[in-house]
């Protein structure tokens, strides 16, 4: 798994930056940097559980 600066990304954050890099035509590397920034992306403990 790609490595996020948070730790590793599961599938669905590398699907999302795969994504975003195709709609925005840029990198993978910059979709990934961008969504980190914005706190869309990191690991999956990173994010308060609802239940």
């Amino acid at each position: 798994m790609p490595y996020s600066g948070k730790g590793v990304v599961n599938q669905n954050g590398v699907d999302l930056i795969s994504s975003v890099a195709e709609r925005f035509q840029v990198s993978k590397d910059a979709a990934r940097v961008r969504l980190t920034q914005l706190k869309l992306l990191g690991t999956e403990n990173s994010h308060p559980r609802l239940f």
